[in-house]
């Protein structure tokens, strides 16, 4: 789907100074890929890490062991929150990480992996997402712009939280809930998407492209459009986005997969977004070049 040239510039704007880029030129370690096995004789229970979001912080646990766990993010806050979650190398350190986001670009370094997380969600709220981490430093943070502080992003406004990641407790390894739905995440398109029908879904996203990818799920409002929702970011812009956010999987590297729980009410209009500005077209967003889609569930 295409936007105007006005509507993109308009947003480009905030996008560019609020979305957690990290345009990662660094493959990630295939061991820190999430696993796309969808198997059905689960033999243990996923852990559930729970973290809280407010205006502005995160709080939950410091420390978690690694492995196959179920994050789910509970929003308190007042505004749309998400949990972007970065892996720093081994040769880097969480000093090095906050040095880097505040020598004034807003952005997180290039060097920190996109490893995913649970997408944007509503006040009073919650979603979840199944993370395979392995022992290392990871970063919570949240790039949504804030409307009450002139489209700063809200990591800017203290929402980041550091976490590290033990050796696993159990040798047994952990299979995410069998998935009956897949998308496709590439340059620059969703597929399978129409796949996607009335009730609730476990949905297997895939970075099939060359670039960070993300799908972030909204709810549009009736007879409310992708586009619209696009220009209650613009600056300027007063009235809030028609529609509200109901998950998906923050940015993740290409190769790497996760999954998400959905659930599509029937006769509701979905739009699909990847907000990550694109390293091969000079900082366009994704949704500019074509990463946008709205469904219809019958």
């Amino acid at each position: 789907m295409t936007t105007s040239n006005k509507l993109v510039a308009g947003v480009l704007a905030v996008l560019l100074a609020t979305v957690a880029l990290a345009g990662c030129t660094s493959t990630p370690n295939q061991n820190t890929n999430n696993t796309g096995n969808t198997g059905n004789n689960q033999q243990a229970t996923i852990p559930e890490v729970v973290f809280t979001a407010t205006d502005y912080k995160f709080t939950g646990p410091d420390t978690i062991p690694a492995g196959l766990t179920k994050v789910t993010m509970r929003n308190n806050g007042m505004e749309w929150h998400e949990i972007q979650f970065f892996q720093l190398p081994a040769n880097q350190t969480a000093a090095n990480f906050t040095a880097a986001m505040h020598n004034g670009s807003g952005h997180p370094p290039m060097w920190a992996l996109h490893f995913g997380g649970p997408g944007a969600t509503n006040n009073t709220e919650a979603t979840s997402a199944y993370v395979n981490f392995t022992p290392g430093t990871y970063v919570l943070t949240c790039p949504i712009p804030s409307p009450v502080h002139r489209g700063a992003p809200h990591t800017s406004l203290g929402m980041m939280k550091f976490l590290n990641v033990t050796n696993a407790t159990a040798s047994q390894t952990l299979q995410p809930p069998a998935a009956n739905v897949t998308v496709s995440l590439r340059d620059f398109s969703f597929n399978n998407t129409n796949n996607i029908t009335a009730g609730n879904h476990t949905i297997r996203v895939t970075n099939d492209g060359q670039e960070p990818h993300e799908l972030i799920i909204v709810e549009l409002q009736p007879g409310a459009t992708a586009e619209q929702v696009l220009a209650a970011f613009a600056p300027g812009a007063t009235a809030p986005p028609p529609a509200k956010p109901v998950g998906g999987i923050s940015a993740i590297e290409p190769g790497m997969t996760q999954h998400v729980v959905f659930t599509a009410k029937s006769g509701v209009s979905y739009a699909f977004f990847c907000f990550v500005p694109s390293e091969s077209h000079g900082g366009a967003p994704h949704f500019a070049l074509g990463m946008m889609k709205t469904i219809t569930v019958a």
